[in-house]
């Protein structure tokens, strides 16, 4: 049963988080039906680099308009919070912190992503393999729909040695948001990262990824779901996540969410449901009660709209920098979907240039 109270609590404050994930170059093009037929592309989807579909990446490039974009959804998501405070009088005293720990190449790609991040104040623990490229994502673009073809190259080799010696600024954060896509690259190192947040008392951000991820790695996501503070998914990965093909209502479907998690733990579930907005859930531990509220996008009229591609990572991006101020569900959720609604008008996960305050 949905209820007004959450919307006036507020989440527990952070004012830094540190993002895992994988720090990817995304290259978009416009491209013709013949290619998806070539290379057996996914709508709306990620699907991997193999042998017989790389040379999509050539036909990418060598279009007329090709774009590149720092991508992947830890990325997306830090950027999106770095634009959410841009909305917010944000001084010095705030003492805000963003930072993105990684891996990448040796290539003019990797200068991409540094100088992006940096210019949304984003702080860099991005570890460099030399002889290596970054990771990618070919987005083609064809009839309005996406398709992503997706190569883990060095962001898929992020080091224990590495992690340990820069441990003390990691564990600095008082949160870690994980993405679901990399625990496919670095279980353990994901697995043992989160287990130290959780016995030093952080907050753990779990995206629960695509249906590909959770029908692959279920049993991973499930292990780190249940170290997780909060988890975000949209509908269908949810659906996904409980193992049901059948839309449930969404009463039943946070039932379902929370059964398969550890009742001990005070925890916050979000599914975003594209034009029906947004469902957030908190779970109390002591009281075993779980109380739900929904809220709408913002009106956006059909032709100011470019492209769906991030709009949950935006919406997240939207919802954490008001925890980072303190304000309630309702501010965070309000927040959430006009950051998602700036990114659907330009192409990928993108806000117009700017420099944060």
């Amino acid at each position: 049963m949905f209820q007004i109270p959450i919307r006036k609590q507020t989440p527990r404050l952070l004012k830094s988080i540190i993002a895992l994930g994988n720090p990817i170059i995304d290259i978009s093009a416009e491209i013709e039906e013949s290619d998806l037929l070539s290379y057996n592309l996914r709508k709306g989807g990620v699907i991997y680099a193999t042998n017989e579909n790389k040379g999509f990446y050539s036909v990418i490039e060598n279009k007329e308009r090709t774009t590149y974009t720092p991508g992947g959804s830890a990325q997306n998501i830090l950027r999106s919070i770095s634009w959410g405070l841009n909305y917010s009088n944000i001084d010095e005293n705030n003492q805000i912190k963003l930072s993105m720990l990684g891996c990448v190449g040796s290539d003019i790609f990797s200068n991409k992503i540094v100088n992006c991040l940096r210019q949304s104040k984003i702080r860099t623990l991005l570890e460099q393999i030399t002889n290596m490229d970054t990771s990618r994502c070919a987005v083609g673009i064809c009839n309005g729909d996406r398709y992503f073809l997706s190569e883990i190259l060095a962001s898929g080799n992020l080091s224990t040695k590495f992690v340990d010696n820069n441990w003390n600024e990691i564990i600095s954060h008082d949160a870690l948001l994980i993405e679901g896509y990399f625990l496919r690259e670095n279980f353990n190192l994901c697995k043992r990262i989160c287990e130290l947040f959780s016995n030093a008392g952080k907050y753990i951000i779990l995206t629960l990824g695509d249906s590909f991820m959770l029908e692959q790695y279920k049993n991973e996501i499930t292990t780190i779901a249940n170290m997780a503070d909060m988890i975000v998914g949209n509908r269908i990965s949810a659906h996904v996540f409980v193992g049901v093909n059948n839309d449930l209502k969404i009463d039943d479907l946070f039932n379902r969410m929370y059964s398969l998690l550890n009742i001990n733990k005070d925890r916050i579930l979000i599914v975003t449901v594209g034009n029906n907005g947004v469902y957030c859930s908190k779970y109390d531990s002591a009281t075993r009660n779980e109380i739900h509220f929904q809220t709408f996008p913002d009106k956006i009229k059909p032709n100011e709209i470019v492209d769906f591609n991030g709009a949950g990572d935006a919406f997240l991006g939207g919802f954490l920098s008001q925890q980072m101020l303190n304000k309630t569900f309702e501010d965070c959720c309000h927040l959430g979907n006009k950051v998602a609604a700036d990114s659907i008008k330009i192409v990928g996960c993108n806000f117009p240039n700017y420099i944060r305050n």
